[in-house]
């Protein structure tokens, strides 16, 4: 069904099948899924975000703060939805996690693997998809009709109409839909105003994100769990010459880590990851490429995805702790799997809104694994924050055993790169 207008209590309204609330990575997947996915072609759907790509394609020298650890599974689905170009990401090899104790080491070689995943910008990875969606936009043979609305979301109505939702923009324009897809983050105005459940729990933490230039070039992921304060993550970006630094830690001790020099910065970095360790460490950090930030840290899940008229992907679902970087990849999985139930649902002619079975297959499909890895991640968090001498030994004594088990260390690759136990 392609849109039409029609007026409304003197407000105009455009209406559409689908309306995508939230443009970012995981959004803009589910519209491009939407586009490229010939089955998907009788529907019209609005993709709906405050701060939408320019059109004229951007150039970044420099690196950006926001990056994503793309597992192998989500860069089959970028690739197929042709968003995907490898200059922009770095790949990695092998992964080293390590305590004051104890290290295990995952490496693709040794799973048959070529790599164990992918870092890139996120901002360089949404222009992509949006460079793709506006070149896939009025060719033949395609799916869905996209549109892009470059508006901040006001509210979400349920109630109004019987057969539409809607969303009210913040400049008063009403767009009507079938199905709201809430993909707006951990703040979905799309859930708030739903009847669907939320909890959250507050780490009391924050990560501190930085780019840092390393003596030497490294295709590793690093990361060491410091206690109670948390991991320290380095990540290879543009080619490995400069890395990505992810640093979860007290709200205070993040706030210094941000205000402090340069110079300083560095040298805690480096004994961050040395300090009461003999075993391999990062390269070196000798220069802090552009600003600093951080951000809070929680954990958080709907307790169920699919309301009235409204169906949740990504961060509006659910979000873990970035210790492993999952979060991206739990909401590619989503977009995928709803692209595959909104597909099919629309060339059989069914009504996307209101065909609970359709939408209850996506949350069956999906709610138990996001689940899964949110008590993983959660159950890890913990475990590396045991200061007991203890807990702290039967720690050591559990890597280490992993660390022995070929086979079990398969499987937990298999799982994280691709999402498959079997």
């Amino acid at each position: 069904m392609k849109r039409f207008l029609s007026t409304r209590s003197g407000l105009r309204t455009e209406s559409f099948d689908v309306a995508i609330a939230g443009g970012g990575l995981v959004g803009a997947s589910v519209a491009l899924g939407l586009a490229r996915d010939k089955l998907a072609a009788p529907l019209s759907v609005a993709l709906v975000d405050s701060s939408l790509p320019p059109a004229k394609e951007e150039v970044f020298d420099r690196p950006t703060l926001r990056t994503s650890t793309i597992s192998l599974k989500s860069h089959k689905w970028i690739q197929g939805l042709g968003a995907w170009k490898d200059k922009h990401a770095t790949a990695f090899g092998d992964m080293f996690v390590y305590d004051k104790n104890q290290g295990i080491t995952f490496d693709a070689k040794q799973d048959e693997l070529v790599h164990l995943g992918y870092v890139v910008e996120n901002v360089i990875l949404r222009n992509e998809m949006y460079k793709r969606l506006r070149e896939l936009r009025g060719k033949e043979n395609t799916g869905a009709t996209i549109t892009e609305i470059d508006a901040g979301i006001s509210e979400v109505d349920y109630t109004g109409d019987p057969k539409h939702a809607s969303i009210v923009l913040q400049d008063g324009k009403r767009l009507s839909a079938q199905l709201i897809v809430g993909a707006e983050g951990a703040n979905s105005v799309a859930r708030r105003e739903s009847e669907i459940g939320y909890w959250r729990h507050d780490y009391r933490q924050r990560a501190v994100v930085a780019n840092v230039k390393t003596k030497d070039q490294s295709s590793t992921a690093w990361q060491r769990f410091l206690g109670k304060s948390g991991p320290v993550a380095m990540l290879p970006i543009k080619g490995g010459s400069i890395s990505n630094v992810v640093w979860s830690t007290t709200p205070a001790e993040a706030k210094a880590l941000t205000a402090m020099s340069d110079g300083e910065f560095l040298k805690e970095l480096n004994l961050a990851f040395e300090e009461d360790w003999e075993g391999r460490v990062p390269p070196l950090a000798v220069e802090v490429v552009g600003k600093r930030a951080s951000f809070p840290l929680s954990v958080s899940h709907a307790t169920e995805y699919v309301g009235k008229r409204l169906v949740l992907v990504g961060d509006a679902a659910h979000g873990v702790h970035p210790l492993a970087g999952q979060g991206v990849n739990l909401g590619f999985a989503d977009a995928e799997e709803l692209v595959r139930c909104l597909a099919v649902a629309a060339s059989t002619g069914r009504a996307i809104g209101l065909d609970e079975a359709l939408l209850l297959k996506y949350q069956g499909r999906r709610m138990p694994e996001n689940l899964f890895m949110t008590g993983v991640l959660h159950s890890i968090k913990s475990v590396y924050e045991w200061d007991d001498p203890s807990l702290e030994s039967l720690r050591s004594f559990g890597v280490k055993m992993v660390d022995s088990m070929p086979l079990v260390k398969r499987a937990i690759v298999k799982y994280q790169t691709l999402g498959d136990l079997r």
